[in-house]
């Protein structure tokens, strides 16, 4: 989403030409948000995952006294942390954070967390424990998915290009 225009900043200013300076919320790659659910799936009673980057929200009041739009952003900056214990400190299961009997018997009383970021949902889309098992499942609604394939295709292919200029670099070509 593009930054939004404060009185203490100019408008961008084209030159004669229709040149206009490249700015850094142009250059800066924004991480869509979509909202998922992500089901662990590990043996582990009690699992936590750290991962760089979080979801920023600002609020903007229209006017005084009017509605106030609340702005959603993937930023790089800052931990989220994500929790997947399925039992408390005393050993009880937490309800809340399990997959209601509704769900696919895989999927049933597992714990869950929602996640926004989408670079957090590509980690665990992508996440295999020692056995090459998958750790995690992620659900998204029908109208995200096409935009969530389209990220993690993208984005695993930058990262293919990059490892292999990487290893040109250390071979020496």
């Amino acid at each position: 989403m593009p930054k939004r225009v404060t009185d203490s900043e100019s408008a961008i200013q084209a030159t004669a030409d229709g040149m206009v300076p490249v700015r850094d919320d142009v250059v800066r790659p924004q991480v869509p948000i979509i909202l998922c659910r992500v089901v662990y799936l590990g043996p582990a009673r009690n699992k936590s995952v750290a991962l760089p980057g979080r979801i920023m929200i600002e609020e903007f009041e229209q006017e005084a006294g009017g509605a106030k739009e609340r702005v959603k952003e993937a930023v790089e900056a800052g931990i989220s942390s994500y929790d997947f214990s399925s039992h408390d400190s005393r050993g009880r299961v937490i309800a809340e954070r399990t997959m209601p009997d509704t769900s696919p018997a895989n999927l049933k009383g597992r714990p869950f967390a929602a996640v926004e970021h989408l670079e957090h949902v590509r980690y665990f889309y992508l996440h295999r424990d020692e056995a090459q098992n998958k750790e995690f499942e992620v659900l998204a609604r029908p109208e995200d998915m096409q935009r969530l394939r389209e990220y993690i295709r993208t984005t695993e292919r930058a990262r293919r290009i990059e490892n292999t200029r990487l290893e040109e670099v250390v071979a020496g070509t």
